[in-house]
């Protein structure tokens, strides 16, 4: 069970972390201590090598968890990618806040994004104090969901690989926004769902240097600045 302090987050949480990235599974471990977030386990993720799939990875990483979910029964997930770390403005005082709401607030969303990208024209659109809607987002590094979700995600995106699914060659994160979104990035529209967002949003990713693209990245402040972006941009559509 992941916990935040006494508090049950999730039935289980698992964080996707290749075994020769131990750097980032040091940094994730001592993040989630001063977060107090225990209950985790770490999952061998997933390396293609040929050049055309290697980006497809991180998708069969997170097929492979929801499969375990679905054989174990879980109710409710979260799933972090090992570069997670703290978004730069929210306090301690923020996270107490979100998660002593956060038992009745699972019940209004499918999913709730701890960690997101936010797209350019999304909107995040207060439903409280400390949690919105979000429109429309492209990252998956941390993320709730529940079975509803996980049951439609596995029966849909598990046939990527396969040249006659109808999501073929679609990554985790594009299948998500199209879930969550009006605007279909897939080829196949998704069922609209309802994605929920803390506010503040309580992760982005960490600089370091990406399997997945073979090179340094550093999205950490364009991941925040999108989210105070689609704040801004909800706020503007309630007046």
């Amino acid at each position: 069970m992941l916990k935040y302090k006494d508090i049950k987050l999730a039935d289980a949480g698992f964080v996707i972390n290749l075994s020769e990235r131990s750097d980032r599974k040091n940094d994730f471990i001592k993040k989630m201590e001063e977060l107090k977030i225990t209950g985790y386990e770490f999952v061998e993720g997933v390396k293609f090598e040929e050049p055309e799939w290697i980006r497809y990875g991180c998708t069969q990483s997170f097929i492979n968890i929801f499969k375990n979910a679905i054989e174990n029964d879980y109710q409710s997930i979260i799933i972090f990618e090992d570069d997670v770390t703290q978004t730069e403005q929210i306090t301690k005082e923020q996270i107490d806040k979100i998660f002593q709401l956060w038992e009745e607030q699972t019940e209004n969303y499918d999913l709730i994004a701890l960690g997101t990208r936010p797209l350019w024209d999304s909107k995040v659109i207060k439903d409280s104090e400390y949690y919105g809607t979000i429109t429309n987002c492209l990252c998956a590094h941390a993320f709730f969901y529940k079975k509803k979700f996980i049951d439609y995600i596995y029966d849909n995106l598990s046939c990527f690989k396969d040249e006659k699914c109808k999501h073929y060659r679609v990554v985790i994160d594009e299948f998500i926004s199209d879930c969550c979104s009006h605007e279909n990035i897939c080829k196949i529209p998704n069922k609209l769902f309802k994605v929920g967002i803390t506010i503040p949003m309580m992760f982005s990713q960490k600089p370091s240097y990406s399997d997945n693209e073979r090179t340094f990245v550093n999205f950490q402040g364009w991941i925040q600045d999108s989210f105070y972006n689609a704040l801004s941009n909800g706020n503007k559509i309630q007046k």
